[in-house]
């Protein structure tokens, strides 16, 4: 069977990243999260969220509070490192913990982009609120924020339904 990969230019190099096999359905299923179930999937320890989006616009403060603090690492998905390949996101890649094995790009989904106060790399603060550079396409993990921690983000807002 012929695998599935994207070509990606690493280093002045044409390398493959190699897709990984989908995820197996029996992997699905409800967590529970505080009061709320909310339907979706654990992998590698974390929830992942399926079929809704996870907090709303008009709820959040732009208060920074969940990005001022992130630490100095996070976990991409692998479609988010497929995504940002495909959009030619050099400025989202460059902090993703990648090597070369062989001809192929190898990653462990780390995202080093916190800077040494934990603060996010891509925070940006317009006319007093915070906002991210990339939110459209932001890491699965920020995404799922804070429903994925249990629903109450760190400036204290609820966003459970």
């Amino acid at each position: 069977m012929e695998e599935d990969a994207i070509l990606y230019s690493y280093g002045g190099r044409t390398l493959k990243y190699i897709l990984p096999p989908p995820q197996d359905e029996e992997e699905e299923g409800n967590a529970d999260l505080g009061e709320v179930e909310v339907a979706g999937l654990v992998i590698a320890g974390r929830f992942f969220r399926l079929g809704k989006k996870v907090a709303s616009a008009e709820k959040c403060r732009r208060c920074g509070e969940c990005c001022l603090t992130l630490g100095s690492k996070i976990q991409a998905s692998p479609s988010d490192v497929e995504r940002w390949i495909r959009e030619g996101r050099e400025e989202v890649l460059r902090y993703l913990k990648m090597e070369e094995n062989g001809g192929a790009l190898i990653t462990d989904g780390t995202l080093e982009m916190g800077d040494e106060s934990g603060r996010c790399v891509f925070l940006t603060k317009i006319d007093g609120a915070y906002a991210c550079a990339i939110h459209k396409t932001k890491p699965e993990v920020c995404q799922e924020y804070p429903l994925n921690v249990g629903g109450v983000c760190k400036g204290r807002v609820d966003f459970r339904e």
